[in-house]
C-alpha cells in the first residue's frame, strides 16, 4: 500500500471505540451474522473439563468458567482470543476460515486485523453452554495494551553532542545558560509533539465525529452513496450530500485505520 493508505499512520483509538459503540445500532445484522456463522465454530475450539481449575493451565491455552451455571472449566488454545495469533496458528484452523469468510462477505468486506481482533474479543464475552442470543452480544474494541496512551518520554533529536555540556569546553558546547536554553527548547518541542500525538490518538476533536462514524458504517454495510445521503438527514443540508459523505467517510476511515478500498476484498489473503 502507498502512503495514502489508512493504515500508514497511528489510529485514533477513541474514534475506534465510537465506531464500535455505534456499530450495533447502525448495522445490527453484522453481529447476527457473526453469531450465526462464527460462534458455532468458535465453540468447537473450547473443551469442557470438570474442576479444571485444580490444575494450572497448559502453556499456550486460555480458560474460562461460569460458576453460576456448572463446575466445568472451558479450555482452548490462546489463539481463539487474538486474530494476530489465530491468523498464523495451526490450531483452530476452522475458526480462522470461518472468521475470514464472515469478514469478507459482510457488507463491502472487513479486511482489517483490528476489526477481526475485536470480533474475537466480543465473542469471548458470550456463554459457551448454548447458542447465544443477539441481545447477549456487545462489540468490544480490542485496544492495544496502552489503552490510556503512551507515557511522555522525550526523545532527543539531533546530533548527540548537542545534548552534551562540559564546563571546560564552553567554546564547543556553549555556556551553561546556552545549553540550558537549548535543552528547554528541545523539551518544549517534544512536549508539543506528544500533545499532538495524544490528541490524534485518544480524542474526538471533530464536533461531528458521531455523524462521520455513522456514515462510514452505513457505507461499509453495503449502502450506496445515494442511500447513505437518504438515510441521514444531516447530509441533506449540503448542496451535494454525496460529495460531503465521501469526503467525511474517507477522513474517518483514515483516522481509525479502516480499509475501504476493497480492491481484492473477496479472498483470504486480502485480510491484514
Amino acid at each position: 500500500m502507498g502512503s495514502t493508505s489508512p493504515l500508514s499512520k497511528d489510529p485514533n483509538h477513541r474514534a475506534r471505540r465510537l465506531f464500535f459503540e455505534l456499530l450495533d445500532r447502525e448495522w445490527p445484522a453484522l453481529k447476527e451474522s457473526l453469531i450465526k456463522q462464527v460462534w458455532p465454530v468458535y465453540r468447537t475450539c473450547w473443551q469442557g473439563l470438570p474442576n479444571g481449575f485444580k490444575n494450572p493451565p497448559a502453556p499456550g491455552t486460555v480458560r474460562i468458567q461460569y460458576p453460576e451455571v456448572d463446575d466445568r472449566v472451558f479450555v482452548a488454545p490462546r489463539a481463539v482470543w487474538k486474530w494476530s495469533e489465530l491468523r498464523d496458528s495451526e490450531q483452530c484452523i476452522e475458526l480462522r476460515l470461518a472468521l475470514t469468510a464472515w469478514a469478507l462477505s459482510a457488507g463491502r468486506g472487513l479486511r482489517d486485523g483490528w476489526v477481526l481482533e475485536s470480533a474475537l474479543k466480543s465473542l469471548s464475552h458470550l456463554p459457551l453452554q448454548k447458542m447465544p442470543a443477539p441481545r447477549e452480544f456487545y462489540w468490544d474494541y480490542a485496544a492495544p495494551k496502552t489503552q490510556k496512551g503512551d507515557p511522555f518520554a522525550p526523545n532527543f533529536r539531533g546530533p548527540i553532542l548537542d545534548a552534551l555540556w562540559l564546563p571546560e569546553y564552553e567554546s564547543r558546547f556553549g555556556t551553561w545558560e546556552q545549553f540550558e536554553n537549548r535543552m528547554r527548547n528541545h523539551f518544549e518541542r517534544e512536549l508539543s509533539r506528544y500533545r499532538k500525538k495524544m490528541i490524534g490518538q485518544w480524542s474526538l476533536s471533530k464536533g461531528n465525529h458521531r455523524n462521520y462514524a455513522q456514515w462510514t458504517i452505513a457505507r461499509l454495510s453495503g449502502l450506496t452513496w445515494a442511500q447513505v445521503v437518504k438515510r441521514y438527514s444531516a447530509l441533506g443540508k449540503y448542496s451535494d450530500g454525496i460529495v460531503q459523505a465521501k469526503k467525511r467517510v474517507r477522513e474517518f476511515s483514515s483516522e481509525i485505520g479502516l480499509d475501504l478500498s476493497h480492491k481484492d476484498a473477496y479472498r483470504e489473503g486480502a485480510l491484514h
